[in-house]
């Protein structure tokens, strides 16, 4: 396994909450909004589980070390805007957004 430095632990915390709240609210507005619903959360719990293996095996590529242009972000805003309004999910995606940007 490799060493996880403290802006790699950062980024999956804040990952590992997007994926609970996803999680809660699929559970939680399932009924109401039915099978589409359900997969556009799906699909976004197998994004953020992807940035998370990719940042955990020092992977995913960073700002901070050049790799990617300043101002590159994940592209979750974006996709999560498309399918919720829900206010606690979009909150947690920005944040990861604004790390991946600021911090990483």
């Amino acid at each position: 396994m490799n060493k996880i430095d403290p802006s790699t632990r950062k980024l999956i915390m804040l990952i590992e909450e997007a994926i609970e709240i996803t999680k809660q609210i699929k559970f939680e507005k399932h009924a109401a909004l039915g099978d589409w619903y359900t997969k556009a959360a799906d699909n976004t719990i197998e994004t953020l589980e992807g940035f998370r293996t990719l940042a955990l095996n020092n992977n995913l590529l960073r700002i901070s070390k050049n790799q990617v242009p300043k101002g590159t972000g994940l592209g979750l805003s974006r996709g999560v805007g498309e399918w919720s309004s829900d206010n606690e999910l979009l909150d947690s995606i920005y944040k990861i957004e604004k790390y991946y940007k600021d911090c990483y």
